[in-house]
């Protein structure tokens, strides 16, 4: 068996969270902001190689909170939609859906 396709994605995001109630202790926060996403593809059948590049305004609502020892954790759903390719006229109706769980040490 081999590999027929290599794919590889890098997202990078600038969001602006705002807090509803802040509380070290448990907060919910909204967020705003900009993604770009690079995607590689590779295919060794007819070794062929495209980068697509992607811009999408970005929305993340999430909760930040402490465990009973005081450490951080935080749950958030992030959604880029719409997607624009910057290479060429493409525009994606589809959403990008993420879901993020953080621990901090």
């Amino acid at each position: 068996m081999a590999t027929i396709v290599e794919i590889t994605a890098l997202k990078q995001n600038i969001l602006y969270r705002y807090y509803l109630n802040p509380n070290y202790e448990s907060q919910v926060y909204f967020g705003a902001g900009l993604g770009v996403t690079e995607i590689y593809i590779k295919n060794f059948l007819c070794g062929s190689n495209a980068l697509f590049c992607f811009l999408s305004p970005e929305f993340v609502v999430g909760k930040q909170f402490q465990t009973k020892n005081k450490k951080e954790r935080f749950l958030q759903l992030q959604i880029g939609f719409p997607y624009f390719n910057l290479d060429e006229d493409f525009f994606s109706l589809f959403p990008i859906f993420a879901i993020s769980y953080g621990i901090s040490f």
